[in-house]
């Protein structure tokens, strides 16, 4: 082998390394919020997810007993449009322990909710985007959590 198939070899398997690294690196260290998951105290932002109307997140379970606060933040495709937003924290038969709601138009919207939890505790969070008519529109969301 010749020293330039050697030295564009070694480069091919450089750049092929490097390009892995790369793509390990920029996946977000909270990207599993999405997932079931446990809980603890601190916080954590989830990515940003397309609903299309209304969507349930997996199970959360509390790791700590404490105040959680989750906040969700809307971004409607259709920003002309006026849009209800809805949050909602769900028990595991889907019935809701706490909700609220919103409207939004040209700017994005934020919706809070502030619950006491308990060690062990399961729910799910629901996150739904309407027209006026109360039709499923499709939305851009992310929230984030503090369990203080």
């Amino acid at each position: 082998m010749t020293a330039t198939k050697k030295s564009i070899r070694f480069f091919t398997v450089l750049a092929l390394i490097f390009a892995m690294v790369v793509s390990i690196a920029s996946v977000p260290a909270s990207a599993v919020i999405g997932g079931p998951e446990t809980w603890y105290k601190g916080s954590d932002t989830s990515p940003t997810l397309t609903i299309d109307g209304g969507n349930t997140t997996d199970r959360k379970t509390m790791g700590d007993s404490g105040v959680l606060t989750i906040t969700a933040y809307y971004t409607p495709v259709n920003q002309f449009q006026k849009t209800k937003c809805v949050l909602e924290i769900r028990d595991a038969a889907n019935n809701v322990i706490d909700g609220c709601w919103g409207y939004t138009q040209i700017t994005g919207r934020d919706l809070s909710l502030r619950i006491t939890v308990t060690k062990g505790q399961q729910f799910f969070i629901f996150m739904g985007t309407y027209d006026t008519s109360g039709n499923k529109i499709p939305s851009t969301v992310y929230y984030t959590y503090t369990l203080s």
